[in-house]
């Protein structure tokens, strides 16, 4: 299987209104990080710590996008890493973040991490996730 075929199945199939218009989640958001040596450990890998933080960066825009308040991390849960692939320094990771549910006061917000390599152009999934968000709104209502 060719890196555009694998990255059409990590892919979402577009949701199209009634009027033909393609729906954009207005809670998605994309960030791409190019791995520097000071991103990686001494094998020249990425940190999984610098992973987290890149993963917890995006999915908290998420949720302040949805909530329009500052929000905190209340939890990272079911992280599952295909550690099939090392990331290195020179890859680029590709992180997408959107939210999938709305609660009183809490998010939940998914988050699918994937990564490529420039110079060959095979792309590959690394990872998938959910966050659960606090929203720390003025009021008490419904985020």
């Amino acid at each position: 299987m060719s890196g555009s075929e694998q990255m059409e199945l990590l892919e979402e199939p577009p949701f199209i209104l009634e009027n033909g218009v393609k729906y954009i989640n207005p809670t998605e958001v994309k960030m791409s990080q190019f791995i520097l040596p000071c991103h990686a450990n001494h094998c020249g890998e990425l940190s999984v710590g610098q992973l987290l933080k890149w993963m917890d960066t995006t999915a908290c825009l998420s949720a302040e996008r949805h909530a329009h308040c500052p929000c905190v991390t209340a939890s990272m849960d079911d992280i599952d890493f295909d550690f099939e692939q090392r990331l290195s320094v020179g890859h680029v990771v590709n992180i997408k973040a959107k939210v999938n549910r709305a609660f009183n006061t809490s998010l939940e917000v998914g988050i699918i991490i994937t990564s490529e390599d420039p110079c060959s152009g095979r792309q590959w999934k690394v990872c998938n996730a959910f966050a659960t968000f606090v929203a720390k709104g003025q009021g008490s209502g419904k985020v």
